[in-house]
């Protein structure tokens, strides 16, 4: 019984996440340099919270596997593109995040990032942009558990794995990666700040739901 009621609970927030990102996704915020038509979207924000709560990662694992399944067999996007990784990856790695305080996810993925991004011929005089990831690994060990926190550390593990998988199959000049550098604080600020008014405005939610039903059930005993 549990399992199914488990079961039904990763099925419903997995559509519930897909539905909301794809709806989320026409809201533009920043055109990516180096693409022809691709955007930053509001889904920054909703889907990296698909990690957040019981089950997290199994909820983010089932959405990237339907938006890599999509990629590859209605639109085949994937073969031929294989940049459309960085729309898919990074969600599923800052998802990860919240679902997970581990050094696997929140210092591993950004090191190994930022190892990968210098090998690269451009990406090592591009260096300094790496620093951004540097945030998530200071944030576990410092043990900031703050929402704000996992917020931030979450979108620049996001962006660790996209700006590294953007680097190996798109071409970018060094100049292009400086350029980035003061408009990724302001994205991923806003990222942040989103994810937090989020969660805080569904914690409050929650709070008065359990004292409405609390009052309701000493009404009833009394």
């Amino acid at each position: 019984m549990r399992r199914c009621k488990l079961f039904i609970s990763i099925a419903l927030r997995t559509v519930l996440f897909t539905l909301l990102n794809k709806a989320l996704s026409i809201f533009k915020i920043s055109f990516v340099l180096g693409s022809a038509s691709s955007y930053f979207s509001f889904s920054g924000i909703s889907l990296p919270l698909a990690g957040k709560g019981k089950s997290g990662s199994l909820v983010a694992t089932c959405i990237a596997i339907i938006q890599l399944s999509f990629k590859i067999f209605i639109s085949g996007a994937l073969l031929k593109h294989l940049h459309m990784l960085a729309f898919i990856v990074p969600g599923w790695a800052s998802a990860l995040y919240w679902a997970h305080n581990t050094a696997l996810i929140r210092v591993c993925i950004p090191a190994l990032c930022m190892i990968f991004f210098i090998m690269h011929p451009v990406g090592f005089w591009a260096c300094p942009y790496t620093l951004y990831w540097l945030v998530p690994i200071a944030f576990y060990y410092t043990k900031s558990q703050t929402i704000f926190a996992n917020a931030l550390g979450s979108t620049f593990v996001a962006h660790a794995v996209g700006s590294t998988i953007w680097l190996y199959t798109m071409p970018m000049t060094i100049t292009d990666w400086y350029l980035l550098i003061p408009l990724v604080a302001a994205e991923r600020l806003f990222y942040a700040l989103g994810m937090t008014i989020v969660v805080y405005l569904w914690q409050k939610i929650q709070q008065h739901s359990s004292r409405y039903r609390t009052n309701e059930l000493v009404h009833a005993v009394a």
